[in-house]
């Protein structure tokens, strides 16, 4: 059930990852534990969100380890 001032139908869960698309946007290449730090959230569930966005496409890895968006975006 959704706190008081909380939308029902708001997907947290998308909202993370576009911010996530947002950040990488702004800032360039970035490595897991930066994007985590700029997301608040922990390591873990920030990298599952980057190998998700990269299995689909918009993001991908770097040699160096970083993140970066693709032309899908």
């Amino acid at each position: 059930m959704p706190s008081k001032g909380e939308k029902y139908y708001v997907i947290a869960s998308l909202g993370k990852g576009l911010r996530g698309l947002e950040l990488l946007a702004d800032h360039g290449e970035l490595g897991v534990s930066a994007v985590a730090a700029h997301l608040e959230t922990n390591r873990a569930g920030c990298h599952r969100f980057l190998l998700s966005l990269r299995d689909l496409g918009y993001v991908e890895k770097t040699e160096e380890g970083r993140y970066r968006l693709t032309f899908k975006v």
